[in-house]
């Protein structure tokens, strides 16, 4: 007997900082982690449909995660190249 298993994805938005991902949580400042998170989620959200990706090729989650990088930048926070951590250098 064959037996169909399905199987639906759906996304689960970040509810906490808690909740982000390792590389995230053990990076940012708990500022810059809200902010990924926010924009993550609002990201996810606005790109599922591939017709909204300029690369249709791309998983909404992977055009997420660029869009929520770009966001940590756009507010302020930078990698320092000496030391690795990431650090607010614009207000």
């Amino acid at each position: 007997m064959i037996k169909k298993v399905y199987i639906i994805w759906a996304f689960m938005a970040y509810q906490s900082n808690q909740e982000l991902p390792k590389q995230v949580k053990n990076n940012l400042p708990e500022h810059a982690k809200s902010i990924w998170g926010k924009a993550f989620n609002n990201a996810e959200e606005q790109y599922k449909d591939p017709e909204k990706r300029r690369d249709r090729s791309e998983g909404a989650d992977t055009v997420a995660a660029k869009v929520t990088w770009d966001a940590v930048k756009e507010a302020g926070y930078t990698k320092s190249k000496e030391t690795g951590e990431w650090i607010k250098t614009k207000k």
